[in-house]
């Protein structure tokens, strides 16, 4: 640890982008298999380059990650799948420059930029998700270059800070939607500053101008273009889609409630259904908050935000705050609407929150104690040995998998690609068969097939529709116990192909019988 240290302190910024470039190269060496997710993108990738938009647009209607993935392809030869791997590294060597940089514009100091990129490497959900084909990696590096510009722009007011972050926020909304929340709430964050109110008025002003004109010409766009007011109707359709959000959110907590009334609660706590719910949905809120960040960075953002000596050291304080304001307004529509909410989506108020930590965790390693064996500097020394271990410990579990190989899927879809002939058709449960096979998958049968597979039961289609296929493909778990044999009987035959790992889990490929 002491050696990762000295190299990261020499220039905390370049270092944390080249050992994430490490980590990420190694992350995806060691994986076995495709996410489904980013067999979604490269298919809209490959239309993309086929020149089919109005394909790719059906397929996804949000194809800006996808069309950067052609683009690379496009301009390095490389397959899709590589050129997506190469420009997710990319994407997390950014994140980690400009996460170590908001550190440094904050006030942080060579061990605070350490220590931020320290913790940024060690997140484990994190690092769990760089040998993923995800968007989130293109919208969490945007998202902290768009706050680098603006934590600049609180502390220089140079006009040039304020561009830049209104051009990032826009690129981070092109990768996730949510991103334009930022772009119109955050500049509210100098109306609640003190001094001047016209200063504020005209800092504000400035980042989202470049919004107000872009928001201008599209509104342009739509009246020129269109043939009817019925069509210029459509433009104040965001505002109709809001209202239906907000009352499907507030119908959706108090039914919910009344369910768990019905079921759950006694009958003398009936009216408690709807207080429930909302302890369940801040519960889940504050869990996935957790296993975003980790406990490291939770202990030590809060002790952050709760020492008046730390918050004195950092510059631009507020700003974080009003950033994860922000987002929790965010996470909570999200939550309260779907009833679920993953890591993922509370990555970028954890990383926030790490923020904060660095500075805490700087503070704990650096501040001058009593004198050697005194009960406070034991207890510090201690302490900090414990957070190493601890470091060390998330370091090694956010690069090492302990989990199941899953080379036996890829094994499988490759031998159909050499043994079946391409126009064969599939029916399987296994998305990623499909595409190392190389076909497009049927996603009505797919879900369909896992829905029912993963409770371990038989795919609801009758014999009529099942020899409509000529092959099936069945993924089945190990802990699905006699599952196997109720889809041989099912089937109608043995499987010409079976592959599996040491555990147990299988691909069994059965040809179809007419």
């Amino acid at each position: 640890m002491q050696s990762v240290i000295r190299v990261l302190t020499r220039n905390p910024a370049w270092s944390a982008a080249i050992l994430s470039l490490l980590i990420s190269t190694w992350n995806i060496i060691s994986d076995d298999l495709i996410n489904s997710d980013g067999i979604l993108y490269i298919e809209v990738a490959g239309l993309l380059l086929e020149g089919d938009w109005q394909a790719a647009i059906a397929r996804y209607n949000w194809p800006f990650y996808s069309a950067l993935i052609a683009i690379m392809s496009k301009i390095s030869f490389l397959s899709l799948e590589t050129s997506a791997y190469v420009l997710n590294v990319t994407l997390q060597a950014l994140l980690a420059y400009v996460f170590v940089r908001c550190s440094q514009v904050m006030g942080g100091n060579r061990w605070v930029a350490t220590f931020a990129a320290i913790l940024l490497l060690t997140n484990v959900t994190l690092n769990g998700y760089r040998d993923l084909i995800i968007r989130d990696f293109g919208y969490w590096a945007f998202f902290f270059t768009a706050l680098y510009f603006f934590l600049q722009y609180h502390r220089t007011r140079l006009v040039k800070y304020a561009l830049g972050f209104s051009i990032s926020v826009l690129i981070a909304t092109l990768f996730r939607i949510e991103g334009i929340v930022f772009a119109f709430m955050a500049p509210l964050i100098f109306l609640f500053q003190t001094g001047n109110w016209k200063q504020r008025v005209y800092r504000c002003g400035w980042t989202l101008s470049p919004l107000i004109v872009l928001g201008g010409l599209a509104v342009t766009t739509a009246l020129l273009t269109s043939s009817s007011l019925l069509e210029q109707g459509r433009l104040f359709e965001p505002l109709f889609y809001l209202k239906t959000t907000l009352q499907g959110i507030s119908q959706g907590i108090v039914e919910k409630g009344r369910l768990i009334e019905e079921v759950v609660l006694d009958v003398n706590a009936r009216n408690m259904g709807t207080k429930s719910m909302l302890a369940i949905l801040v519960m889940m809120f504050v869990l996935k908050i957790i296993s975003a960040s980790g406990y490291i960075p939770l202990f030590f953002s809060i002790w952050a935000g709760l020492s008046a000596r730390i918050r004195s050291s950092m510059t631009g304080v507020n700003v974080i705050i009003g950033f994860m304001a922000i987002n929790a307004l965010v996470l909570a529509t999200v939550l309260i609407s779907r009833t679920f909410l993953t890591p993922r989506y509370a990555m970028t108020f954890a990383l926030l929150m790490t923020l904060l930590a660095a500075f805490a965790l700087a503070s704990f390693f650096r501040t001058e104690v009593p004198v050697a064996g005194h009960r406070r500097s034991v207890w510090r020394r201690r302490g900090q040995i414990l957070i190493v271990v601890v470091l060390g410990y998330m370091f090694l579990d956010g690069v090492t998998s302990f989990s199941s190989s899953k080379a036996y899927i890829r094994e499988s879809g490759i031998w159909l690609k050499e043994n079946v002939a391409a126009e064969a058709r599939l029916f399987s449960n296994e998305e990623a068969v499909y595409y190392y096979s190389g076909r497009t998958m049927n996603q009505d049968v797919i879900s369909s097939a896992l829905t029912a597979t993963r409770l371990a039961q038989l795919p609801p289609i009758n014999l009529m529709e099942l020899r409509s296929f000529d092959y099936v493909v069945m993924r089945i778990g190990r802990k699905q116990t006699g599952f196997e044999e109720k889809v041989i009987a099912w089937a109608g035959s043995q499987p010409i192909h079976r592959a599996a790992n040491k555990r147990g889990d299988a691909i069994l490929i059965f040809k179809v019988h007419k």
